[in-house]
């Protein structure tokens, strides 16, 4: 993803979080931990990386990496409420419900520090992308 559509999802996110309740601080600041998540990224993965590639060992280098760049709890917690939020719209917006729900689990999964997550269909699941192929790809792509 280049650095072009990276801004496009910036603005879509700030056009999203302007309709929020949320304090006008507040969406600057997630919008600037947005922006650092989307360098970080692409420092870590390679410049074709967008947050859509990212697994949760990766979620969780990116809070190793805050940590050690000193950024106080605080910090850490509101960058990983900004991706909470991303991907929420996201979810709505950008990609497929799998693979978003993921990249929202795999953000869940580093805050808590959890190294394995399981995912299944539920009984009777009527999405087309409930098949075994789908999960294949899930797990190549969250490991």
């Amino acid at each position: 993803m280049d650095m072009k559509n990276d801004d496009r999802l910036v603005e879509l996110f700030e056009e999203h979080l302007a309709h929020s309740a949320l304090a006008p601080v507040t969406i600057v600041n997630y919008l600037a931990d947005l922006r650092a998540f989307l360098r970080w990224g692409k420092t870590a993965k390679g410049a074709d990386c967008s947050p859509f590639c990212l697994n949760v060992q990766d979620v969780g280098s990116y809070c190793d990496y805050m940590q050690t760049k000193g950024h106080a709890g605080a910090t850490v917690n509101r960058r990983l409420q900004a991706l909470r939020k991303f991907y929420s719209l996201a979810q709505a917006v950008f990609v497929g419900r799998s693979l978003v729900l993921l990249t929202k689990a795999a953000v869940l999964c580093a805050e808590l520090r959890l190294s394995r997550s399981v995912l299944g269909p539920l009984a009777g699941n009527p999405f087309p992308d409930a098949t075994p192929e789908s999960f294949d790809a899930i797990a190549r792509a969250a490991s």
